[in-house]
């Protein structure tokens, strides 16, 4: 794994990021006049315990455009269930072992798919904690007291989660402050951020919210030929994944989720179905070369005929119209 201080060096920013990287689906979103989302805002900029007051106050205004935006949503495009920012008091996450995470970047706000949780309400008015597993998480909001710690470790968390959930492409999270907010877009070339914007411009939140349904042009969130299946008996968890020739490898076990110094993210699944006895290794290169440069090597391997025990690319595809990844 990179070290910390890696991260905020190789983040680019991007002064139009509104324009390039965030699809508004309709100002009524942000633009209702709701005396609510003003209280959410003033509760977010009051620095007086304001660790407490952001643990319910922004996932309750991004819950407001999240559901706002799920009403735009076409029926053709729109998920089975609206998404959901869920603050650190009502969940335990269920974390992975990254070597640069910590305690504290457990104390975040998440956003799931609702069907993902089902929030209880105690006697006594608190929201019933439950339990999360980190494969269910879409976006991080990291909150930090200064713009300069939330950035870095928000990248931070966007590599750890496109590692952990091999069914994304790319996603955006988003770092907070009592002053400002910044947005990212993070996938396999990188991170891309957006300015600083202040609270009295919500036009932007209210766009990373309607993105995470709908992503602008050359923006893939979901990758269409892997999809996670989880049995709602026994609640265990595999994956479907699609071929070239039209069909699927069904029941699949994700048995390794990893990257390396080159920033590629690879991902392997144990296939045991009708089709017999199945690897399935699924690599996302954050250039075009990056890919070729194996490729060569595994021509070499096999120079002379196949080398049991070596993997031999028989074929590719790309499923994703991302220039500037590519996948094998």
């Amino acid at each position: 794994m990179k070290p910390k201080s890696d991260y905020s060096s190789e983040i680019q920013f991007d002064p139009d990021f509104m324009k390039n990287h965030l699809k508004l689906l309709s100002p009524s979103i942000f633009a209702s006049g709701c005396k609510q989302d003003h209280e959410f805002v003033d509760a977010i900029c009051d620095s007086t315990a304001w660790s407490r007051r952001i643990e319910t106050a922004l996932p309750s205004l991004l819950n407001n455009y999240s559901e706002r935006a799920f009403e735009h949503v076409p029926k053709s495009e729109r998920p089975p269930h609206q998404y959901i920012f869920l603050g650190c008091d009502t969940f335990t996450l269920s974390h992975p072992t990254f070597d640069d995470m910590d305690k504290q970047d457990k104390k975040d706000v998440v956003m799931i798919s609702g069907p993902r949780v089902d929030i209880e309400v105690n006697a006594s008015g608190r929201l019933k904690k439950h339990k999360i597993s980190f494969r269910d998480v879409v976006s991080v909001v990291k909150c930090s007291l200064t713009a300069a710690s939330g950035h870095d470790r928000v990248a931070k968390w966007s590599r750890h989660l496109l590692i952990s959930r091999p069914d994304l492409f790319g996603t955006y999270v988003l770092s907070a402050n009592t002053r400002s907010y910044q947005i990212l877009w993070s996938d396999a070339s990188g991170e891309i951020a957006s300015p600083l914007y202040k609270w009295t411009e919500l036009a932007p939140l209210a766009a990373y919210v309607s993105s995470l349904y709908i992503p602008p042009q050359h923006h893939v969130l979901f990758d269409p030929s892997v999809t996670r299946e989880l049995d709602p008996l026994t609640n265990k968890q595999t994956w479907s994944i699609k071929n070239l020739h039209g069909g699927a490898h069904t029941g699949c076990t994700l048995v390794f989720s990893g990257d390396d110094p080159w920033r590629r993210r690879m991902h392997a699944w144990k296939c045991l179905n009708e089709q017999g006895r199945t690897v399935v290794i699924k690599n996302v290169f954050n250039a075009i070369d990056k890919g070729w440069n194996e490729s060569a090597f595994l021509r070499c391997v096999h120079w002379h005929g196949v080398y049991p025990g070596v993997v031999r690319k028989l074929s590719s595809d790309n499923p994703a119209p991302l220039p500037s990844v590519w996948t094998a």
